[in-house]
Order: structure tokens, then C-alpha cells, then sequence
């Protein structure tokens, strides 16, 4: 189950990223600043949910040795820190005044 949420993580990161490039790529006009769609469609932090999907993933991986479970601080503190801290926060903050976004 470890793995597997690890690859989703992982896929849903690489997936992101590629959506991205290809819209910036892409020089047809009337295009948006904004990418919205593909997993962007569904929100505008895909890389930061494939980064908490990894650490959790790991997580799982882990529970399989003893005492394994204690390691939940670090998704946690990771999930927190781009939930609250680091990621969203600062994106949201610098695009706050952009109605597109």
C-alpha cells in the first residue's frame, strides 16, 4: 500500500509537471496565464499533493518495522509545512490580486 501511494505521489507530481510545461509552451493566443486543466482542473497545488502523497507513502513503507509508525511527525510536519508555511501560503499570497488565478 506504501508503494502505491508513493506512486500516485510520484506520478501525480510528474503528471503536474508536465501539464505545465506544455501550457507554457504553448503560444496560442487567447491562451490564460493559468493552466487549468488535467489534474490542474482539479487543483492548483498538484505538486504539492503528490509531495505529502510521497512522505506518506514512505510513511507506509515504514509501519512494516518495528515501531515504523513513529515516524508519522515527518508527513505530518511535511503536510503542515506546505499546507500552511511554505507552499500554498506563498503561491496564494503572490497571486492574491490576480482575478484569473
Amino acid at each position: 500500500m506504501g508503494t502505491l501511494v508513493w506512486l500516485l505521489g510520484f506520478l501525480f507530481e510528474w503528471i503536474g509537471d508536465e501539464q505545465l510545461k506544455a501550457h507554457l509552451a504553448d503560444t496560442s493566443p487567447g491562451k490564460t496565464k493559468f493552466i487549468k486543466t488535467g489534474l490542474w482542473r482539479y487543483t492548483r497545488h498538484p505538486n504539492y499533493f503528490g509531495e505529502a502523497a510521497l512522505w506518506w507513502g514512505v510513511w507506509l513503507i515504514a509501519c512494516n518495522v518495528t515501531n515504523g509508525y513513529l515516524t508519522v511527525y515527518a508527513p505530518l510536519i511535511i503536510g503542515l509545512l506546505v499546507r500552511y508555511v511554505s507552499g500554498v501560503p506563498l503561491l496564494e499570497a503572490k497571486y492574491a490580486e490576480n482575478e484569473e488565478f
